[in-house]
């Protein structure tokens, strides 16, 4: 249960980190929106926006093996 635990913390602190990625990107974009790295800024956003489902999919598992 302990491991779980701590791997349930590790999947959240991923996703807040993803989020913050995420954040930057969008950002970053908005300052020059017809620059080639506001483009890739936008794919790799959705990229991370597929990421992060998987993660939460992951904790969401995660809390039902701990709710038991």
């Amino acid at each position: 249960m302990a491991e779980t635990a701590t791997e349930l913390a590790d999947v959240i602190k991923e996703i807040e980190e993803v989020d913050t990625c995420i954040a930057d990107l969008e950002a970053d974009g908005r300052r020059d929106p017809t620059s080639n790295a506001a483009r890739h800024n936008k794919f790799a956003c959705k990229a991370l926006r597929r990421y992060r489902v998987r993660l939460t999919h992951e904790r969401d598992s995660l809390l039902g093996t701990l709710g038991g």
